[in-house]
């Protein structure tokens, strides 16, 4: 778990996306961006168990669990 989460932390600051939420079970992040960027974003979290995209207005906010991916596939 530990480590997932530097590996999550560390996409966040290389695509200068904000934290607005930390939790034991989920991080929540946004990213405001180009659609590429926001899709490539979404496709290098994927990995990590993204369980929720949305795209409200040109943002793309991405939920997502700590613990293991196998028990929330990605939609």
């Amino acid at each position: 778990m530990p480590g997932n989460l530097a590996q999550i932390g560390e996409l966040a600051r290389w695509f200068h996306a904000e934290t607005l939420e930390l939790t034991a079970e989920a991080v929540v992040l946004h990213l405001t961006a180009t659609p590429g960027r926001c899709s490539a974003f979404v496709s290098m979290l994927r990995p990590h168990g993204v369980v929720e995209v949305t795209d409200p207005i040109g943002r793309s906010c991405c939920a997502f669990p700590i613990s293991s991916p196998a028990t929330h596939p990605a939609t």
